[in-house]
């Protein structure tokens, strides 16, 4: 049960519910504020795919993770190791859970500054094929911000540099109005760049270097 006015939603505490200050026992204020009031840069972290989408096969079989799990498991990284006063990093997801293309680059149209979408690469006709690329979108700014990311991850992982392009074939980064790049970290289809990318330590890098090219925008 829940009462709305102006700013302020009055709603039944229970279930885990620790309000800031409690009217009595059984209701709480929870007072609410324009993420722009705290932060001067929002910026929403895509891990691609998730839920019964898992994206790309990884090569080296098993139980190895797909492209859905890695991608998630360095945006965790990238959670954790981020910290920058000022600045919100947003995830379209936080489970292994499908969400929408739609939902995805709607929430950065909402409230971003810039969209990241972290994805791997693969090639189903063959398992040499290698390297970093990044995709952008059409909005302003989308190829910069694309060479940027794609020099730093080119270096921080020794990689092929397989260049940025302009997707617009690609919804997720079409449909968004802000800054928006998608990122290919390596092939999930070649054996060494799928060790690679199911190396954990290899995930923090990867983590850590966007990180960095974040705190220059």
């Amino acid at each position: 049960m829940a009462a709305y006015s102006g700013n302020t939603l009055i709603i039944r505490t229970g279930y885990g519910v620790r309000p800031e200050y409690l009217l009595d026992e059984d209701y709480g204020v929870i007072q609410f504020t324009n993420l722009r009031d705290i932060y001067h840069t929002i910026i929403v972290i895509d891990p691609g795919h998730g839920g019964m989408d898992t994206g790309a096969r990884n090569v080296l079989g098993g139980d190895t993770p797909r492209e859905s799990e890695i991608v998630f498991a360095i945006s965790q990284k990238l959670l954790y190791v981020f910290d920058a006063p000022g600045v919100l990093l947003l995830p379209t997801r936080t489970e292994d859970i499908y969400t929408s293309a739609n939902a995805r680059y709607s929430l950065a149209n909402k409230v971003a500054d810039y969209f990241i979408s972290i994805h791997t690469n693969a090639d189903g006709d063959s398992n040499m094929s290698q390297g970093m690329l990044t995709l952008y979108g059409s909005a302003p700014g989308s190829g910069e911000l694309a060479q940027v990311f794609q020099n730093a991850l080119v270096y921080a992982l020794g990689s092929r540099d397989r260049g940025t392009s302009y997707s617009p074939e690609i919804r997720v980064i079409r449909n968004t109005v802000v800054p928006a790049v998608l990122l290919e970290l390596l092939f999930l289809s070649n054996p060494e760049e799928a060790a690679r990318l199911t190396d954990p330590e290899v995930q923090l890098l990867i983590a850590q270097t966007i990180a960095e090219v974040i705190y220059t925008l």
